[in-house]
């Protein structure tokens, strides 16, 4: 697994419960033990959902689960979650905590506009064009240079 930069807490009863670490990319959630995060709970299936972290948030897939996923009360079958999205499989409450969509969140609402996201892996990087770079600005600063100069020296 990548290094996390999100998490999953499970509720039960109103009470925070289990704790899973999210790296980047899919995690398939369910209750064996071959899946990615395992949810002991009797209202997940084996292969309930799955989960693609990036670093804006997530979107959680339902895999044809026997109780469906549920967003903000709706059942879904796909959605986009950000930091703090609450989503349910049948009586077991999820929550995402994810750092960098919530500064990204607060710095886009600011109007920052520097946020940056690291390129995907395997991504082409497109050199920029070229430009008259620095020859200008050095020959102006010569030519002030001279001219101050002579205005000291004959001045």
């Amino acid at each position: 697994m990548s290094e996390p930069i999100a998490r999953l807490i499970e509720h039960r009863e109103g009470r925070p419960g289990s704790i899973h670490e999210l790296g980047l990319g899919s995690h398939t959630l369910g209750r064996v033990a071959g899946a990615d995060v395992v949810l002991d709970h009797a209202d997940v299936s084996r292969h309930h959902a799955e989960l693609e972290v990036t670093f804006d948030g997530a979107t959680i897939r339902d895999l044809d689960s026997k109780n469906g996923v549920l967003v903000d009360g709706r059942k879904v079958a796909q959605a986009q979650l950000d930091d703090g999205s609450r989503f349910a499989f049948g009586e077991l409450i999820l929550v995402l905590e994810h750092p960098g969509a919530r500064v990204g969140r607060v710095l886009a609402r600011g109007g920052e506009p520097t946020v940056r996201r690291p390129r995907p892996v395997g991504s082409e990087v497109r050199p920029r064009p070229a430009g008259p770079g620095l020859v200008v600005p050095t020959l102006a600063a010569l030519v002030f240079a001279v001219l101050l100069i002579l205005l000291l020296v004959f001045g």
